[in-house]
């Protein structure tokens, strides 16, 4: 929104995220209940091979929706935080944007706030490694399916796993599921919580 007050920039910004993440968590709710009423509904009723209707959605497809839910999350993080720079930049009138910088797309991010702008985002080496392995669940779902054996950034995925007390299956394959969607939503809303907050404490809205 350029020509705004940084502070009221910022915070229409806040408002809108606030606006997507929570449809995002109805989304996957209605993904879950769609998911489970159907498995109930079709359950004993089979296909003209003799397969019972429900497996689907019992085994198959849970995966790939809630996948889907992650992989939609990931992508506003991502598109937020772009947003979140630009309006940075604008606000301390900076010649250099994050897009200048080296590194993956959350490096230059957290240089951008915290090198070029100045702005104390507040959140420990800890607190950015867990929002590294959000991004790294998803790459992992999308390029390697969920197996880990060959994905780059397992170890970041592992941790996360460790962290937040989920399972792999056979040690190996990263399952998306509900606990895990439901994870990564938490994670990244308070993420751009804190955010937020910083911003509009450095730029406060007149």
């Amino acid at each position: 929104m350029p020509g705004l007050d940084p502070g009221l920039n910022f915070f229409g910004n806040l408002v809108h995220a606030d606006m997507t993440l929570e449809e995002l968590e109805q989304f996957l709710t209605v993904v879950d209940e769609f998911l489970r009423k159907t498995a109930r509904r079709l359950a004993g009723k089979c296909d003209e091979l003799g397969i019972d209707r429900s497996s689907v959605f019992a085994d198959a497809f849970p995966e790939i929706l809630y996948a889907s839910v992650i992989t939609a999350v990931v992508a506003f993080l991502e598109r937020e935080s772009r947003t979140f720079t630009d309006a940075l930049r604008e606000a301390c009138s900076s010649p250099i944007g994050a897009r200048d910088l080296s590194g993956a797309w959350l490096e230059r991010f957290r240089k951008y706030c915290e090198k070029i702008a100045l702005l104390p985002v507040g959140l420990s080496d800890a607190e950015w490694e867990e929002m590294k392995g959000v991004v790294e669940v998803r790459n992992c779902l999308v390029h390697s399916g969920g197996w880990l054996p060959d994905f780059q950034g397992r170890s970041t995925v592992e941790a996360f796993v460790r962290r937040h007390k989920l399972v792999l299956s056979d040690g190996n394959y990263l399952r998306a599921d509900l606990p895990l969607a439901r994870i990564v939503l938490e994670r990244i809303k308070a993420f751009m919580e804190q955010l937020y907050r910083v911003a509009l404490e450095r730029y406060p809205k007149s």
